[in-house]
């Protein structure tokens, strides 16, 4: 070989270990050429993008291309999507707007006059929506007929009560939202679609603007860092180990229930974070974002998020953020059983548990008789966080219950029993959960 050879193929070898070793970044830039300042992103049930900044835009390819639709309005503040792809948006001083055909046309939705801040829509297809009422009383108001007509719903809420911040629906009935000024507390919540509301103990916990519902039902509220509560709002507490407690504009979940957060921060702070222990440890990521000011975060039925930065534009998930890697010395600091999600489901649904220590795990699904119907886990786990995917297929719709044990291996314990009526007999230290499950055909 000679020398022209030889440093031909060292240059080679030193590009491709470079390549080898190149990190893949979690975000890419999309094709977003509008105003780099973008107020909120939604997105339906077959994949549609929506983003609202001096108008609204609408892709159909992921981000690959953009269309700028004839929205009437260059205010625009939010955006909602329900069950029938009907997109609504809020704009600052003009009320709201209704589009059914995925943005193509649109007419007034209401509240014609109103600046609104935020929407949230149930999945019974109730609208809720907060306003900015510059020193008036009437911020918050529910349709229950696609926005055609509104009712105010405040009764609880304190007064005068000038802001809504955030709104976040649960399960049947349940709405949290966060009134400003919080005369004492920052988010109420009722059980009724709001016909009436009652303060939560989170007196301690200012400038809110997000708010989430898990599948579990945990809440959490984010501001100058994040709060959660696991019992309906009488404790709350923060959040915020492994992040920063710059200001969490944005919460969303995915279907293994990890929890995304979106922060604003013009310096090396804020991005996005995500937690795979129901919000007790959080990991960075925002390789590949420019800026670091998230005005709000949305995902795909495939995993991928979507981030309307405020100041670069829309960026997208390289990859799917389904299954979301941590680093593998993250694990909780007691057993955790976690909600299974989603529920009700069909045929399939996940169920995710942490251990602290490797332990001896038995995981089963039993049915109202009591009767065992499947054995998911049973074995040594490492310590960490562990998903399993449950699948009913076979099974008809009704009630289940999922139960878990976990033994520490040193300890003396009898084995499976074989009627199905429990997994062992219980030894010193350990644990033992049921949860319950709706298959739903």
């Amino acid at each position: 070989m000679n020398r022209l050879s030889s440093i031909w193929l060292a240059c080679l070898l030193f590009v491709t270990g470079m390549q080898a070793g190149a990190q893949v970044n979690d975000w890419i830039s999309t094709n977003w050429s509008s105003s780099p300042y973008v107020q909120d992103i939604a997105i339906d049930g077959s994949g549609r993008v929506f983003a609202a900044t001096d108008g609204v835009y609408r892709s159909t390819d992921n981000g690959d291309s953009w269309q700028q639709l004839p929205f009437p309005d260059t205010d625009v503040s939010c955006i909602g999507i329900n069950g029938s792809a009907h997109v609504f948006v809020g704009t600052w001083g003009h009320g709201l707007y209704r589009s059914t055909d995925n943005g193509d046309s649109w007419v007034k939705a209401g509240l014609q006059t109103s600046r609104i801040n935020c929407i949230a829509i149930n999945t019974a297809g109730s609208i809720f929506v907060g306003l900015d009422a510059m020193g008036g009383d009437s911020t918050f108001y529910r349709s229950t007929d696609n926005g055609n007509s509104w009712i105010l719903r405040t009764i609880g809420m304190p007064s005068p009560s000038q802001i809504i911040t955030a709104i976040a629906t649960g399960g049947t009935g349940l709405v949290y939202a966060s009134p400003t000024p919080p005369s004492g507390e920052a988010v109420f919540r009722s059980t009724d679609d709001g016909d009436s509301w009652t303060p939560t103990g989170s007196g301690s916990i200012f400038n809110l603007l997000s708010l989430l519902v898990t599948p579990s039902g945990h809440v959490f509220a984010g501001g100058y860092g994040l709060h959660r509560t696991t019992d309906d709002g009488v404790r709350w507490a923060s959040v915020d180990s492994g992040c920063t407690t710059d200001l969490v504009r944005s919460l969303i979940t995915n279907s293994p229930g990890y929890i995304f957060r979106g922060m604003a921060s013009y310096g090396p702070e804020g991005g996005v974070y995500v937690s795979r222990d129901d919000g007790l440890h959080w990991t960075e990521r925002t390789s590949g974002l420019p800026m670091r000011v998230i005005q709000k975060l949305a995902m795909n039925s495939e995993g991928v998020i979507f981030a309307a930065t405020y100041g670069a534009g829309v960026f997208r998930t390289s990859h799917s953020m389904t299954a979301v890697s941590e680093p593998a010395q993250v694990a909780p600091d007691a057993v955790r059983l976690y909600q299974n999600y989603p529920n009700p489901f069909n045929p399939s649904t996940s169920i995710r548990y942490g251990l602290p220590n490797r332990s001896h795990v038995t995981l089963s699904v039993y049915n109202t008789l009591g009767q065992r119907v499947s054995v998911l886990e049973n074995g040594e786990v490492e310590a960490g966080y562990h998903d399993i995917k449950f699948d009913g297929s076979g099974l008809s719709s009704g009630i289940y219950f999922y139960r878990i044990e976990i033994r520490p291996l040193d300890s003396a314990v009898g084995q499976a029993l074989p009627d199905g009526r429990g997994e062992s007999k219980i030894g010193a230290g350990s644990f033992v959960e049921v949860r319950k499950l709706i298959l739903l055909r």
